[in-house]
């Protein structure tokens, strides 16, 4: 008996399932080896203090502009 699937049925299909387990495990294996290497330690530190230094740069900011609206 052969059944017929719609074109396109991943929720049908059990490979799908299988590949789909496949890609989120080879993207945490890639974002691992990314952040385990000393690029991506460099790159995190840097991706950081960038954030850190924006943040400071909003807040002096807002701080500054407060100062002078009351004086």
């Amino acid at each position: 008996m052969v059944e017929y699937l719609p074109t396109y049925s991943p929720d049908l299909n059990p490979i799908e399932h299988k590949w789909a387990q496949a890609k989120k495990e080879r993207e945490w294996l890639r974002y691992r080896d990314f952040v385990l290497s000393p690029y991506g330690v460099i790159k995190i530190k840097s991706l950081f203090y960038t954030a850190i230094l924006a943040t400071l740069r909003r807040f002096l900011q807002v701080s500054d502009k407060a100062a002078t609206t009351r004086c």
